[in-house]
Order: C-alpha cells, then sequence, then structure tokens
C-alpha cells in the first residue's frame, strides 16, 4: 500500500516539531518579524535560511507547501 505524502507549511512544521517562531528565528539567526514573513509568503527564503529550516524540521524540501 502506498504511503501518501502530505506537505505542510513552514509555520505548520514548525509548530508540529514543537518550536516557537522565537526559537526558530535565533536559530537562523532572523528577527521572529522576518521568520513570520517567510512562513506566510510576504518575503522570499534565501536559501541558506531555508536549508537551514528544513535541517531544523527534518523535512524533505518536497515536503515543504509554499
Amino acid at each position: 500500500m502506498e504511503t501518501k505524502i502530505t506537505k505542510m507549511s513552514l509555520s505548520a512544521w514548525r509548530e508540529y516539531r514543537g518550536y516557537s517562531q522565537k526559537e526558530i528565528a535565533e536559530k537562523i539567526n532572523k528577527t521572529p518579524s522576518a521568520l513570520s514573513l517567510y512562513e506566510h509568503g510576504k518575503r522570499p527564503i534565501p536559501q541558506p535560511e531555508l536549508d537551514q529550516l528544513m535541517k531544523i524540521y527534518k523535512c524533505p524540501y518536497e515536503m515543504i507547501a509554499f
């Protein structure tokens, strides 16, 4: 039986892993407001930060809903 893969938003991944915006912002050296802009699609996410988020959330790019 095939497993269905469900994409999640960055904020959903953050919440799923039990982090606050402040905690993640500190980990990627950004402000919580900058992280919020990334999560709501109001600012493009620079590749280095996206790579960090995928590592922190333990999720591949294909599992993120942008």
